[in-house]
């Protein structure tokens, strides 16, 4: 005879190109025939990619895998690797997937190396098992499957006390009875029930007094041990509600038939703790349930901590939040996903959850909770189908504001009694309504003003700015800072920034009332009008001496050197009358030389211009010749040469001066 091994193994769950959902769930069933090593599957999408793969199967026995996926299309492809299919002389094999919405399909058998089944998977809810009586010890209110629930025991007669009987099936829980009987004959029995791990309390009444013999029985003769053949340990676990225990076995030791001595059943009067059962007092003890007189001190909320802004000294309890923030945090040891096991938080009406991980979520996912304070929390663990392998994987924290863990647990497959659900309890406390000291200006006058300070300390400013000299914003600013913001930035250049002025720096961003006015003027000193005060020179202004006989300055001041030429060739102009004739006949530089009249200049010229070294003067005259810079300063030194070198003039506009016979040419040039 070939022993049965149930496969809980989850799924091997590939995680490829693919991103898994949470909300499509599907259920692979398979029943392999006689020859299960030859039998796996693969679940491919539709970019060809395996999203889902099958464990190694030993044996016949049926098999039920849940997982995720998201929604689409797929081919579920089962291979034999002997080519003979799951069928005909070798055992009915048959497989196919489910949900609960919809999805359908099966192939009873095939006799060829391999069949394809195409499906496609909706979004859908996860199933979840759980007692869906809400007067049940266990309820669930997740719970969208039932399964068996358990209810508090009926009270007992006189003289008599309650004793619980826990069994927890194994793998095959059809194999499994039991049966507890008082002084010879059976007070109560169970068998044939329950699920894979599900642990079912019954409560029993029995005498003081009584002999009470518990047993347990197999029909296979393995005992409880799932474990000896790949699946679940189960257990049988009798006790006194006081905690004795009276008989227990399980796990890997085998037997047909087990049976504990014989129990005399003492007095069990479960302890009623006492002590004060009025909130409104300091004593308060949320245990007790009799009241012993100890409520002394009446609860006076507010701050206790003494190191805090709002110390109150009259109160004995500190005053908290009535609710905040807290974060459930979930957990993966494997990051590989949850496969069926959930997780759940409720605090009086409000329910969260459920929650789980998928294989592609990490180890840790965390989420927002809004927790009442001093309000019992309880978070459970449950979890469907056959997923103990992964939920031994699975766990949880929940952290309150101030970073304390207020509870924390493993997976529900830790205690073998404590299943279905698993659940934690606590108690959140909020952040109080202590206040820390808060330092900063109180003073709503100032630039630095802090509404969030209740405590004064002394620095207040109410002109921010820079306040280093030799820079810029602190001469800009327009008033004396008496706080440094950090706003120097910018080197001060002290100078004259205005533009017309004679000494503009361009450079310059702060003015220092030097500026000196442009005055444009004569700056030639052999010119009659020659203004030692001007500093920028125009030489177009300059009168020059004619020579004539005439008064001074009709017209024997001349302006221009063009007719200064004709001085010496017309007297009449000179010595008569400087009327409209003279300039008509001798303004040669805007009508040429007049006809008749000797061309005294000739020849002459100054090149090249600009200039960058050599400055060469073109004529058959005997010239003396200077150089001055734009405010009339000498540069060059009278010369008779006619080749000035010009070399170590920094760039910018000369005046060439040029005089011969006392006659006087003004020529600007550029030096580069």
């Amino acid at each position: 005879m070939i022993r049965k091994l149930l496969l809980t193994t989850a799924l091997t769950l590939l995680t490829l190109s693919n991103a898994l959902s949470q909300d499509s769930w599907v259920k692979v069933h398979m029943q392999p025939d006689q020859y299960a090593g030859e039998t796996s599957w693969e679940i491919y999408n539709m970019e060809g990619d395996v999203v889902a793969a099958s464990p190694a199967y030993y044996s016949n026995t049926y098999q039920e895998d849940i997982f995720l996926l998201d929604s689409g299309d797929y081919n579920l492809i089962v291979y034999d690797s002997y080519g003979d299919g799951i069928c005909c002389g070798y055992g009915e094999g048959w497989f196919g997937v489910s949900n609960m919405c919809g999805l359908d399909k099966y192939v009873y058998d095939f006799s060829s190396p391999s069949v394809v089944v195409f499906f496609t998977v909706e979004p859908c809810e996860a199933p979840i098992l759980g007692c869906m009586q809400e007067e049940a010890i266990n309820f669930n209110p997740w719970a969208n499957l039932p399964a068996s629930c358990i209810f508090p025991p009926a009270p007992c007669g006189e003289g008599q006390t309650n004793i619980i009987a826990l069994i927890t099936p194994d793998s095959y829980p059809e194999e499994t009875s039991w049966d507890i009987t008082a002084n010879g004959e059976i007070i109560a029995s169970g068998g044939n029930e329950g699920s894979t791990g599900v642990t079912l309390p019954s409560y029993i009444c029995t005498s003081v007094g009584d002999t009470l013999v518990a047993n347990v029985y197999d029909t296979y003769g393995d005992g409880l041990c799932g474990t000896c053949w790949g699946g679940i340990d189960g257990y049988f676990d009798v006790k006194t509600l006081c905690g004795d225990s009276i008989f227990f076995i399980g796990g890997v030791e085998m037997f047909d038939t087990a049976s504990s001595g014989q129990y005399i059943v003492p007095p069990c009067i479960p302890l009623i703790p006492q002590g004060c059962t009025d909130p409104e007092y300091v004593e308060y003890d949320s245990v007790a349930v009799i009241n012993d007189g100890s409520c002394e001190t009446l609860v006076q909320l507010g701050c206790v901590d003494e190191t805090m802004f709002n110390y109150d000294s009259l109160a004995n309890t500190m005053d908290v939040h009535p609710s905040c923030d807290y974060s459930l945090v979930i957990t993966d040891g494997g990051a590989d996903g949850w496969f069926g096991s959930w997780l759940g938080v409720t605090q009086g009406d409000s329910i969260y959850g459920p929650y789980q991980m998928g294989p592609n979520d990490g180890y840790e996912e965390s989420f927002d909770l809004t927790l009442s304070s001093n309000e019992a929390v309880l978070v459970y663990f449950f979890t469907g189908g056959n997923a103990e392998t992964t939920a031994a994987q699975c766990g949880f924290r929940l952290e309150g504001p101030n970073g304390i863990v207020m509870e924390s647990g493993t997976n529900p497959w830790t205690d073998p009694l404590k299943k279905f659900p698993y659940i934690h309890s606590g108690i959140p406390t909020c952040l109080n309504y202590c206040e820390e000291f808060v330092y900063g200006c109180m003073d709503e006058e100032a630039q630095n003003f802090n509404a969030d300070a209740n405590t004064d300390d002394s620095d207040c400013y109410y002109a921010a700015g820079c306040m280093q000299a030799g820079y810029l914003e602190y001469y800009t600013q327009g008033y004396e800072a008496d706080f440094d913001d950090g706003s120097c930035n910018t080197l001060a250049v002290f100078g004259c920034t205005d533009e017309l002025a004679l000494n503009y720096d361009p450079e310059a961003n702060v003015d220092i009332e030097n500026c000196i006015e442009v005055v444009v003027d004569c700056t030639d000193p052999i010119a009659v009008n020659y203004n030692e005060l001007a500093n920028t020179p125009n030489n177009d202004l300059c009168l020059y001496d004619a020579g004539c006989i005439g008064e001074a300055g009709d017209p024997y001041y001349l302006n221009d050197s063009c007719y200064a030429w004709i001085i010496d060739i017309d007297s009449y102009c000179c010595e008569v009358a400087w009327d409209d004739a003279c300039v008509s006949l001798y303004d040669y530089c805007q009508q040429g030389w007049p006809m008749g009249v000797p061309q005294v200049n000739d020849g002459f010229g100054i090149y090249p211009n600009p200039v960058n070294s050599m400055l060469n003067i073109q004529t058959s005259l005997d010239v003396f010749t200077e150089v001055h810079n734009s405010f009339g300063q000498i540069v060059v030194v009278g010369t008779r040469e006619k080749r000035i070198d010009l070399t170590e003039l920094s760039k910018g506009s000369y005046q060439v001066i040029i005089n011969y016979n006392g006659r006087i040419i003004n020529k600007k040039i550029i030096k580069i």
